[in-house]
């Protein structure tokens, strides 16, 4: 009785089933534009993987650049509010005099008198205060993800940050910036 209802079952499917035909290709046309492609935030170099500029796809380093167009676009007022927004750092005030605690990959320096945080450099050279800075006067902050002795002498195993000043214009220029807010934010 089983073998009657498979080969049954066997002739039903070869007999309902039919040829399905693929539907016919359309031509596409493809044009090429010579518009420029937005790259946002994106730099494509830096200084502080190798101590020289270079292209940050041949940095053989962790390297994160912090532009002052993405500063000013996050509104933010201290090089601490900056550094929030990336990966595997933690930045902190400290203290009353709002002080910067930086880590690294959860790698601060208790060692330095700095407390918790990372080696800082302004313009390649060390930065031994950790008072807040205003992105006002920033270029940039480079941010070296991991261990840097060979470039930076005595350093972490999470990382050095390197903040880039503007150069001057050699011209006669000024910015006014107003914020207002909430709870006492002016």
């Amino acid at each position: 009785m089983a073998k009657n209802y498979f080969q049954l079952s066997l002739i039903s499917a070869a007999l309902m089933s039919s040829t399905a035909w693929a539907d016919s290709l359309k031509a596409i046309d493809v044009s090429v534009s010579n518009e420029t492609l937005a790259t946002g935030y994106s730099p494509t170099q830096s200084v502080a993987g190798r101590k020289s500029t270079t292209a940050l796809m041949r940095t053989p380093i962790s390297v994160e650049v912090v532009s002052n167009k993405l500063m000013k676009d996050q509104g933010v007022d201290h090089v601490i509010d900056a550094l929030n927004y990336h990966s595997g750092i933690v930045s902190n005030y400290r203290g009353s005099n709002q002080r910067m605690e930086i880590t690294i990959r959860g790698v601060g320096n208790k060692a330095n008198s700095n407390g918790g945080t990372v080696p800082t450099y302004v313009n390649g050279v060390s930065y031994a205060a950790d008072y807040a800075i205003r992105p006002f006067f920033l270029e940039r902050i480079d941010i070296v993800k991991s261990p840097n002795s060979v470039l930076y002498g005595q350093s972490n195993p999470g990382g050095v940050m390197d903040i880039v000043t503007k150069k001057a214009q050699g011209k006669n220029q000024g910015e006014l910036q107003f914020i207002l807010g909430s709870n006492q934010r002016y």
